[in-house]
């Protein structure tokens, strides 16, 4: 790291990525899952310009939840589309440009949003894919997550229950395309089961859904949140051959092999390939507590502090 500093003038705080564990991470990743599963890397995780190349020269989607992401990805030559955008706070002037921008998919997290959408795309004389973000009935936590994104009353999607009167509505805008379904079960699991058994769920609900309407829904995402271990000492870790195995068996189990399953994927492409890199500047003990002061500072690498991500060192 010495050597890297000195050959580049660097000085301390900065990050370093290791360009070659990113592309190990995500070729072994693709290589595991079936034939018909398309990675989207959820570029909130790390939107740094350099690290986004890298997933475009691979051929991944881009992941993004704002306008601000949009800018990033397109500026990283990401090819329209192979953009989706989630999330629920999408302002109608960014779901515009997103339609304009011709992106291959808006996930839809209430009827207001999907009436938006067809009047924009109305009026931009566009038909807009979308898939509709399900907040289900019956689903598997996991016990400590810190931010559960299904089940109960959710900022998330849209209620399992209310899902076929919504289809009805939707399918008489002229300007929107119900191209098939979201599930995002939450953030960091690391009980491969948990996203397994969610999953299957959603599986059933896309073939419930099928048989009902009597038409085909083509993509499927299952969102993500595969988990990434930041510290040794909590002794955890997320078994991706488990995941990979579960998912290849819901795909024969429901014969879904004729369909674009989407994954989306962040933290744990990107999460082991960096280095934060600090000078000591001083030690002081305060009442028998030591503390070692750093050049840098909790905006660098704020999730470590807030919400209690403990680091190796």
């Amino acid at each position: 790291m010495y050597n890297i500093m000195k050959k580049y003038g660097l000085q301390p705080p900065y990050f370093i990525y290791n360009e070659k564990k990113i592309k190990s991470n995500l070729l072994k990743f693709r290589e595991m899952l079936p034939k018909n599963f398309d990675i989207y890397y959820s570029i909130k995780a790390n939107p740094n310009h350099v690290i986004l190349n890298i997933f475009r020269q691979l051929g991944v989607g881009a992941e993004i939840s704002s306008g601000g992401e949009l800018d990033l990805v397109k500026n990283a030559g990401f090819v329209t589309n192979r953009i989706i955008f989630t999330g629920p706070g999408k302002t109608t002037r960014e779901l515009e440009r997103a339609i304009l921008s011709k992106i291959y998919l808006i996930i839809v997290e209430s009827l207001n949003e999907i009436k938006r959408i067809n009047k924009i795309a109305s009026k931009l004389k566009i038909k807009q894919k979308i898939l509709i973000r399900i907040n289900p009935l019956i689903f598997c936590a996991q016990p400590d997550s810190m931010f559960p994104m299904i089940g109960g009353g959710q900022k998330f999607g849209i209620d399992e229950e209310e899902i076929l009167n919504l289809i009805k509505a939707i399918l008489l805008f002229e300007n929107i395309d119900i191209s098939g379904f979201h599930f995002f079960t939450g953030s960091n699991i690391f009980d491969e089961q948990v996203i397994i058994n969610n999953t299957e769920h959603l599986f059933k609900l896309v073939n419930s859904y099928e048989l009902f309407f009597k038409r085909k829904f083509s993509i499927i995402d299952i969102g993500g949140g595969l988990a990434l271990n930041y510290s040794q000492e909590n002794n955890k870790h997320f078994d991706i051959k488990k995941l990979t195995k579960g998912l290849s068996f819901l795909v024969e189990k429901y014969n879904l092999k004729d369909k674009n399953i989407i994954i989306e994927s962040g933290r744990f492409l990107v999460g082991e390939s960096g280095e934060y890199i600090v000078e000591v500047v001083d030690v002081k003990i305060s009442r028998g507590e030591t503390f070692v002061i750093i050049n840098g500072g909790v905006n660098h690498i704020s999730r470590a502090t807030l919400a209690k991500n403990g680091h190796e060192i």
